[in-house]
């Protein structure tokens, strides 16, 4: 164990350090070990989750779970202005993430100047993988270009993707339990495979091999141009 922990205090600091150096915008490596970390390390539970509500902050998600470990340091000497300040930006975040579900009016796939920057690709319900990450994903949402704010851009790299901003974007679910939001080109549609992510259930209805999710009613009425189609070997067909 004491092996396990000193490797992953290495992970952990490689991470940080390419993470600040953008050379994983993603928080991938850094946020895989200090979840790793605080599964097998329960003693010290406050530097490494304190560590990790950052991550899922920077990245804005897993508002729930950051509140929650979040609430335990509150208490602690030396910390507590830091956790408060921590604890009133997940809360905005929060607040503008359900401000932005209310809101969302139908997209339709029919109307062509709705997509001045390419054909959106990809449908609700589809299983992809990324392509850079090799996260396994499901397709809950899309939007014709990026409506991420400014620095969100900046800090997550887009400005470096082929197409920028100005591709489609997806709100996808991930099976590391994150929600993600992926650029059209990162995507690779693959054979529909069980996605495990505890919002599947909030957006889908079943699962059918060899053709991915079903919609529930809410998700087909914000979505009422997508088909789920058959997977035909090396790609899918209508």
């Amino acid at each position: 164990m004491a092996v396990a922990q000193r490797m992953l205090r290495n992970l952990i600091s490689i991470g940080a350090s390419r993470s600040n150096n953008m050379r994983d915008p993603s928080y991938g490596l850094l946020r895989s070990s200090l979840e790793l970390m605080l599964i097998i390390n329960m003693l010290d539970t406050m530097q490494y989750g304190f560590m990790l509500s950052r991550v899922y902050l920077q990245l804005s998600i897993n508002h729930e779970e950051v509140m929650s470990m979040l609430q335990e340091f509150r208490d602690l000497p030396g910390i507590s202005d830091q956790v408060d300040y921590l604890m009133n930006n997940c809360q905005m975040q929060m607040e503008d993430r359900d401000k932005g579900e209310e809101v969302k009016e139908p997209k339709k796939r029919g109307v062509a100047a709705s997509f001045p920057h390419g054909q959106v690709l990809f449908w609700t319900g589809q299983v992809c993988r990324h392509k850079k990450y090799g996260y396994l994903c499901l397709v809950h949402g899309w939007d014709p270009a990026c409506t991420a704010s400014k620095s969100w851009i900046s800090q997550m790299g887009v400005d470096k993707l082929e197409d920028k901003d100005t591709q489609p974007f997806y709100n996808v679910l991930v099976a590391d339990g994150s929600n993600r939001y992926a650029a059209q080109e990162n995507l690779l549609p693959i054979e529909p495979e069980p996605v495990s992510h505890p919002e599947v259930g909030r957006y889908f209805e079943s699962y059918q091999a060899r053709v991915g999710y079903l919609p529930n009613q809410e998700l087909a009425k914000l979505y009422p141009d997508d088909r789920q189609v058959l997977w035909q070997g090396g790609g899918q067909e209508g």
